[in-house]
């Protein structure tokens, strides 16, 4: 049990349902108390709990004050359903609880406390710690059961916790909450006050209570009476609480659960207990898929080839000279005349007469001889070698 301003251990509870811890009323009473209940918190250390849980709601029991019912109650934010629970002691089962009985006693208390100054002085709390005690008295008009043990009990910081009790068919019962140290245990100064033997408050007698309160049913075998009622949830409890399967993160969980009860009646179901379901087992995680094969790389498109120049367009073939007339090509040639000495004497005359170079005038005057300048005569002869070069270069 946690202080709510401090989050210090203040006293230990039992985890009777899911949502419900029972504790001792004067572990919460203002005019004994230093704290008020906040969380619960679950493990093996006060100083380091696995889980803390808030509670929503707490109250002392009524008669707490008048007739010392040294009870308490508390619901929490939000249910516990991993750890297994050990009910309460109920109707016949109450039978085996008699002097001589053994009980196991457990709490987060100091392992040591004295009496120094008329001061208690307590150390060593928050390791969680059990020892077994021997029942020697039950005064049940004060819910008291009285027990005692070898150099062992509960202290300071126990209060609240539970007294177990193995029953014949080996599980185990809650019978109630550590309350005050033992009345005869020595307490003089110096002297160990924990060491003899511890006081418990009885839950059994006042169950109608307690489920009034939390407004569930605490008591699965039973009614509020003590009367034998089993449902479905009458079975599965541990048979070794003190010997989990797991670890505290996985809820203590454990194999180690008796069948249907059947302690005071017939069972639930002749069948064995029902089996928890189990856990789903986690999905696979799918597989990657593939990466996509990269897609290969365009070929580049071959260059184009470049056009072919276009070819030269043909040069125009010269137009062919004009025949001379006849008569006129043996005067313009200076060929085919059987008389040399007329034809000079005819260019002669003409060129002088008509200021055309060595020209027959009647050539010159229809076009068939190119002009020249006073500088000189173009003769056929040049012409004759002009026209085979145009025909080489137009081949090329």
């Amino acid at each position: 049990m946690l202080d709510a301003q401090t989050d210090s251990l203040f006293c230990t509870g039992t985890l009777i349902h899911p949502q419900v811890v029972l504790f001792a009323a004067h572990c919460m009473d203002p005019e004994l108390s230093w704290a008020t209940p906040g969380s619960i918190g679950l493990g093996e250390n006060a100083g380091a709990p696995v889980a803390q849980i808030d509670v929503v709601d707490c109250a002392m029991h009524p008669r707490w004050q008048t007739d010392d019912y040294d009870l308490a109650i508390c619901t929490l934010a939000q249910p516990v359903t991993a750890v297994p629970r050990v009910p309460l002691l109920m109707g016949c089962e109450v039978e085996q609880l008699v002097p001589g009985a053994q009980v196991t006693i457990i709490g987060y208390g100091a392992d040591s406390a004295t009496l120094e100054g008329g001061e208690v002085f307590a150390e060593g709390s928050g390791p969680k710690r059990y020892t077994t005690q021997t029942i020697t008295e039950l005064f049940l008009d004060y819910l008291d059961v009285w027990m005692v043990g070898a150099d062992t009990g509960g202290c300071f910081g126990d209060s609240g916790g539970p007294a177990m009790l193995q029953l014949a068919d080996g599980t185990w019962r809650v019978v109630g909450a550590a309350s005050t140290i033992h009345p005869e245990a020595p307490q003089e100064e110096g002297e160990e006050l924990c060491d003899y033997g511890t006081v418990y408050d009885a839950y059994w007698p006042e169950v109608e209570w307690l489920e009034s309160f939390a407004g569930v049913d605490l008591t699965p075998c039973h009614t509020s009476d003590g009367t034998w009622a089993a449902s479905e949830y009458c079975g599965g409890f541990p048979t070794a609480p003190g010997v989990p399967g797991s670890s505290w993160n996985q809820g203590c969980a454990t194999a180690d659960l008796g069948a249907y009860s059947a302690s005071c009646g017939e069972p639930y179901s002749q069948g064995p207990w029902m089996e928890p379901e189990p856990e789903p087992e986690p999905e696979p995680e799918p597989e990657p898929e593939p990466e996509p094969e990269p897609e290969p790389e365009p070929e580049p498109e071959p260059e184009p080839e470049p056009e072919p120049e276009p070819e030269p367009e043909p040069e125009p073939e010269p137009e062919p000279e004009p025949e001379p007339e006849p008569g006129a090509s043996d005067v313009g040639t200076g060929t085919g005349g059987d008389s040399d000495s007329g034809l000079g004497t005819d260019t002669d005359t003409d060129a002088s007469a008509s200021g055309s170079a060595g020209f027959n005038s009647d050539l010159v005057g229809r076009g068939c001889v190119c002009g020249v300048d006073s500088g000189g005569a173009l003769g056929f002869g040049l012409l004759g070698l002009l026209l085979p070069a145009l025909r080489r270069r137009r081949r090329g």
